[in-house]
């Protein structure tokens, strides 16, 4: 045999790697496509600091604090807003979205390693050519900045007329800069989690490697599966705090927060409904297509020998019973991968993160009202 032709199936293996590692890599770096992520890396590593460390992180979340506050107190300076300025809850906040970079990082890179599991279980050259094209397409700054930038500018402009109908008294110029920073945040995560559903999608019409007997109990499939739950949890976790952070930003006890909290809650559902709930669907889908297909070729060879049962030598008869318990084993394995228990999981994270923000809201009137009172 041809040396070349031994060498083939190791060659062609390698290359699936290669190409699903260099998906894997793609997604996982968030600077790839997160221009804020960018900034801060490309800072790090001027400073030769490893990004993913302790000190990086912790240096990035300064850079994030300095982000915030620097062109917030810039912008003060210029249009001469300091007596209406609320530098404190400037402060708080910048601190609060340092300590979300910081803690967001590595969450998010544990989570996206997880559940891009099956891309590695994924075994046709071009079903990874055709994934690598449409993840560099759709993660790249060319996409995701102009989009969340549109997104985030619709979210000031519509809290700062609000406020202006509701207040009469125009929002600081700092105030609508951090405003839009958080707002940013918001966009780029809806849009990085809105995109795992088409995702999924795509991976899913691709040709797996999986369990035969059991292909839900693929160990891809399983760490995807918790991948997309890890997701939702950090997803829930960012958002919760980015909304308490718009509550601090807002002037306290304004009506607006009665339109903006309930905005950035329904994003939250939305973005944890379709991060967590429709790949694990699709998946579902997968899997239910690759056990019919394998129940097929067994039913083939059952029905080759069920013509002549009465006929078959002890060997054949034995043949039968196991390829009849193979078709049983992978009829009865499971396909439901959004069990009751999974989906009450998902509805109680979004209940308390619910009850966080509107008690917190509603602590900030209640005390909005006592200080009034003290008030000249």
């Amino acid at each position: 045999m041809d040396q070349s032709a031994l060498e083939s199936p190791k060659d062609g293996a390698e290359t699936l790697r290669a190409l699903a590692g260099q998906c894997v890599d793609h997604i996982s770096g968030l600077e790839n496509y997160f221009i804020h992520y960018s900034i801060e890396f490309w800072l790090l590593r001027r400073l030769a600091v490893d990004p993913m460390s302790w000190p990086g992180r912790l240096v990035g979340g300064l850079v994030v604090f300095l982000l915030v506050l620097l062109p917030a107190l810039l912008l003060t300076a210029i249009t001469v807003q300091w007596a209406s300025a609320p530098l404190a809850s400037w402060t708080v906040v910048a601190v609060g979205v340092g300590g979300i970079s910081i803690a967001a990082r590595p969450l998010f890179r544990s989570a996206i390693g997880n559940f891009l599991s099956w891309i590695w279980a994924v075994s046709d050259e071009a079903d990874l050519k055709r994934l690598l094209a449409w993840v560099r397409r759709w993660l790249s700054y060319q996409v995701v900045t102009p989009v969340a930038g549109v997104l985030a500018l619709g979210i000031v402009l519509s809290v700062y007329l609000l406020t202006l109908h509701d207040t009469a008294a125009p929002l600081p110029a700092g105030t609508l800069y951090i405003g839009f920073f958080l707002a940013y945040i918001v966009s780029t995560s809806m849009y990085a989690v809105l995109q795992m559903a088409p995702q999924a999608h795509l991976i899913s019409t691709c040709e797996h490697e999986l369990y035969r007997l059991s292909p839900a109990d693929s160990v891809v499939v399983r760490r995807s599966l918790r991948g997309y739950n890890q997701t939702g949890v950090v997803m829930v976790l960012i958002m919760t705090a980015v909304i308490l952070l718009f509550l601090i930003l807002l002037p306290t006890g304004s009506r607006v927060t009665a339109v903006v909290v309930p905005t950035l809650l329904l994003i939250e559902y939305l973005c944890t409904v379709v991060g967590i709930l429709i790949p694990r669907l699709l998946m579902g889908r997968m899997i239910r297509i690759r056990k019919e297909e394998e129940m097929k070729i067994l039913q083939v060879r059952l029905n080759d020998l069920l013509p002549r049962l009465e006929d078959l030598t002890e060997d054949e008869y034995e043949r039968m019973q196991r390829l009849q318990e193979a078709q049983d084993a992978i009829r009865d394995s499971p396909e439901n991968l959004l069990p009751l228990g999974e989906f009450a999981k998902v509805v109680g994270a979004l209940l308390l993160s619910t009850f966080t923000v509107v008690v917190t809201a509603f602590a900030q009137g209640w005390f909005a009202e006592i200080a009034k009172r003290f008030l000249p």
